[in-house]
């Protein structure tokens, strides 16, 4: 029997991350084809989250005092802003 390494793990835990959802944006005339996914443990997924909300925040923090412009982002830790 053959093992494979996962395609996409987790890289928190390893293990094979589901796709959840796809989407196109088009940006500048240019289309761009998005893929969201998860961990399969829900409770890994959450720390994952986290940490992902704790990142974004230190890059925002260190955007401002230099001037430049957060990005423009639509979607923002898998929740689409309305």
């Amino acid at each position: 029997m053959q093992t494979t390494e996962p395609i996409n793990p987790c890289y928190r835990c390893g293990k094979e991350r589901k796709i959840v959802k796809k989407w196109e944006e088009k940006t500048q005339g240019a289309k761009i084809s998005c893929t969201m996914a998860v961990c399969p443990d829900p409770e890994c997924q959450k720390k994952v989250d986290a940490q992902n909300a704790r990142n974004l925040e230190k890059q925002l923090l260190h955007m401002k005092p230099h001037g430049k412009q957060p990005p423009n982002k639509q979607i923002v830790l898998g929740k689409k802003k309305n």
